[in-house]
């Protein structure tokens, strides 16, 4: 099975004027489990680490990214079952609760 990266980079151009930031996607396969250093050792060969806006970078797992958005669905509505559950009950401190958790995995 293959595992493939996204680097999400954002470039930026810096001078006496602010230019607006160019954004890229980097794609990088590998085949079997792969660690942080083998990425970017692999776009450090490829000369694509010079112009990476860090604090926007990112590593996805592309694969299994359908099976997390399902997971993370039910996961929701239950939370959403749970919050509806404690208001019809008026424990509004627990339902208020249930409800920071589900706007935190949104986030």
């Amino acid at each position: 099975m293959k595992k493939t990266l996204l680097l999400l980079l954002l470039l930026a151009a810096f001078s006496i004027s602010a230019f607006p930031a160019i954004g890229e996607t980097q794609k990088i396969a590998f085949d079997g489990p792969v660690r942080l250093q083998q990425a970017l050792s692999a776009m450090e060969e490829r000369g694509e680490l010079e112009n990476i806006y860090w604090p926007t970078a990112r590593l996805v797992k592309v694969d299994e990214q359908k099976t997390v958005d399902e997971k993370k669905r039910k996961v929701l509505a239950e939370l959403a079952e749970l919050e509806n559950y404690w208001r019809n009950r008026r424990e509004t401190n627990k339902a208020d609760s249930a409800a920071i958790v589900a706007r935190q995995i949104k986030a």
